[in-house]
């Protein structure tokens, strides 16, 4: 049975062709040509594995057709077999200069033609087998080269990878970190390769948190959560970890994946937001607290200036009365601390003395430090006038005051010192800050751990703390930055890592001028005014207060309970009415649409509003901004009746 193996027979006897046909394709597949150019197509056409080829033809020789074989690269490779019936040394010289493989002499021996021809049909084979196992060879490098493409893209994902990869085995002993493992905890990879997860620990995670995961893992599921874990270092950092078991092919788990992401920033964005909701809870509370608050101590500073007036000095209820107006200026003092805690103050600079103000907060500076801290006050010999928040300032000493405890647990000195100094073209070239003009200085020293270049840096930043976890905000000192500049000031800071630190805070200095002396302010009283003033007040002991205080001053006043009261009043008696006085927030009108209202059916008449509540509660009545004036409660009633003097 012929075999895929074809021979291409070229001999132009026809009876030649038939007897190899007969012999030999019983195992080969026969392809007959007469001539040396039917064999040419037939080449073409059928691409034969090995050509008999005889040597005498009429037109082209077996020689000339091998020559044009040959000559071919596509069938260059094909062997031919010469067939001569003129066997010569020559001839067959020639032949296998040509190309051919064997040269047999007629008649053909056929048991000797087919040894030869099995032979090359081995050769073909082996041939074949070889290119075979070449393309093999080919493929598989091909596919080895694909996937060493494939691992080191792999290989680069786990190098540059944005989170955290670790390998451990089942019992937690680290095979593999990545890069970013080593960046987020500060080990190197030969410090922590071959060590347990546990040198990660902090203790501050909960025990359950790690049953949960070795529970979940050990059953083949994949675990996340997170962890507070520790740096090389001892520093704190959060992390988000997904941790899954890794299989060999028969399902055993041999191996534990960590992907985790330090989410330390998310988790400090995430309290900061806290902490400003808080705040901003704080505000609300203090907002509605001061409003009240201040309405009653707007009743009591009325009736205490009240009850003094014409009064001896020398009498023991002057000076009661006198205790009580101070006890009130405390409590409004309260009341602004807790709007300035809040961020909601308002802002209410006056000419003050600093030495003053100083000694005052002093007292309160005393009881907030430890035992173990001495406190040292050195004012200077002039009194250094300001004009300032006073409210505030108290602020800024206190934060610092707090701020040198912290920074020193086991004792050491805090000083507050005063003198007046100036800034020149010099000072600001060196200092790099500053404006030209003549400066309170107030100076604050503390002899505790101080601070290297960079925290100095970032000190006043917001939200920077080197402080433990829950035991600072990060607001302090910014607050304190913010307060110093909005009064056109200036702070420096001088510090070193074990030699305390020294806040240099410049405040304008101004010419206070006289304070506006007790007896004025009786003259106040006893100068008896002439005009008709329309007063509305929602509190009922604040309207009678107000009533009461500027009647008895000589005014005629007509009273309102509400922001629509006091437009029907005006409008009843609007040419009688020279100055309207109104509370900022009321029911049904407030005192800025009654005061549009009003101001529709008289253009000449004054305003003065009055208000208890947060700077951004005026803000949002729209009063601010306006020709009108604005005093804060709680009201005292001489400030109220200059102001009344000023516009009538």
């Amino acid at each position: 049975m012929a075999t895929s193996f074809r021979i291409l027979v070229v001999d132009d006897e026809p009876v030649n062709i038939k007897v190899m046909t007969a012999a030999l394709s019983d195992e080969y597949d026969i392809i007959p040509a007469l001539n040396g150019f039917d064999a040419i197509s037939l080449l073409r056409e059928q691409a034969p594995d090995l050509i008999l080829l005889d040597v005498l033809m009429p037109d082209l020789s077996g020689f000339d057709v091998c020559s044009i074989i040959k000559s071919d690269e596509r069938f260059v490779d094909i062997p031919v077999i010469f067939l001569t019936a003129f066997d010569t040394e020559e001839g067959e010289l020639r032949g296998l200069a040509l190309g051919g493989i064997d040269y047999l002499t007629k008649p053909i021996n056929y048991d000797l033609l087919r040894l030869r021809i099995s032979n090359h049909v081995a050769l073909k084979a082996r041939n074949d087998l070889m290119k075979s196992q070449v393309n093999q060879l080919a493929c598989q490098k091909e596919e080895l080269a694909h996937m060493l493409v494939e691992m080191r893209k792999l290989s680069r994902a786990v190098e540059q990878s944005p989170v955290s990869i670790v390998i451990t085995d089942t019992k937690g002993m680290i095979e593999f970190v990545n890069p970013k493992f080593i960046e987020i905890t500060g080990y190197s990879a030969d410090e922590a390769v071959g060590q347990n997860l546990r040198i990660l620990k902090s203790d501050l995670t909960p025990p359950e948190t790690y049953q949960s995961l070795w529970l979940t893992i050990t059953a083949g599921k994949i675990w996340e959560g997170e962890f507070i874990n520790k740096h090389r270092d001892g520093s704190l950092f959060w992390e988000n970890a997904k941790i899954s078991a890794l299989r060999d092919d028969d399902g055993t788990i041999t191996h534990y994946l960590g992907v985790k992401e330090d989410i330390t920033e998310k988790k400090t964005t995430m309290e900061q937001l806290i902490h400003a909701q808080k705040m901003e809870s704080i505000g609300e509370l203090a907002g509605g607290l001061a409003h009240d608050l201040n309405n009653i101590l707007s009743v009591i500073n009325g009736y205490a200036n009240l009850a003094q007036h014409g009064m001896d000095k020398e009498q023991k209820q002057y000076y009661y009365l006198d205790e009580v107006m101070r006890a009130s200026s405390r409590a409004a003092s309260l009341t602004r601390s807790l709007l300035a805690y809040s961020r909601k103050q308002v802002m209410n600079p006056q000419n003050q003395y600093l030495n003053l103000l100083i000694t005052t907060v002093g007292s309160f500076i005393s009881r907030i430090i430890h035992d173990n801290i001495t406190f040292s006050l050195s004012l200077a010999a002039e009194p250094l006038g300001v004009y300032v928040d006073t409210v505030q300032i108290e602020q800024v000493l206190l934060n610092l005051a707090t701020n040198a405890r912290d920074a020193m647990p086991d004792g050491g000195t805090f000083t507050i010192a005063t003198a007046a100094g100036s800034m020149n073209e010099q000072f600001i070239a060196t200092h790099g800050y500053g404006t030209v003009g003549r400066y309170a200085i107030i100076t604050v020293t503390d002899s505790g751990h101080g601070m290297d270049e960079q925290t100095r840096h970032k000190v006043f930043n917001p939200f920077f703390t080197t402080k433990e976890v829950g035991k600072g905000t990060g607001l302090g000192l910014s607050m304190v930055m913010g307060i110093i500049k909005q009064h056109g000031g200036f702070i420096d800071l001088q510090s070193e890592p074990g030699r305390g630190s020294v806040f240099q805070l410049y405040l304008p200095l101004v010419d206070t001028g006289e304070s506006a002396a007790e007896t004025a302010e009786q003259h106040l009283l006893m100068e008896i005014g002439s005009e008709t003033i329309l007063i509305a007040e929602d509190d009922q002991d604040t309207l009678r207060t107000l009533t009461e205080f500027v009647t008895r001053a000589g005014y005629t006043v007509i009273s309102a309970i509400d922001g629509q009261d006091a437009v029907e009043k005006f409008a009843a008696r609007s040419s009688e009415i020279d100055l309207v006085i109104a509370d900022v927030v009321m029911p049904r009108k407030s005192g800025k649409v009654a005061c549009d209202e009003i101001r529709q059916m008289s253009e000449s008449v004054k305003f003065i509003f009055v208000s208890g509540h947060s700077d951004n509660v005026i803000e949002r009545e729209g009063v601010l901004g306006t020709d009108t004036h604005v005093i804060i409660k709680p009201i005292q009633p001489f400030e109220l009746l200059r102001k009344i003097k000023e516009l009538t």
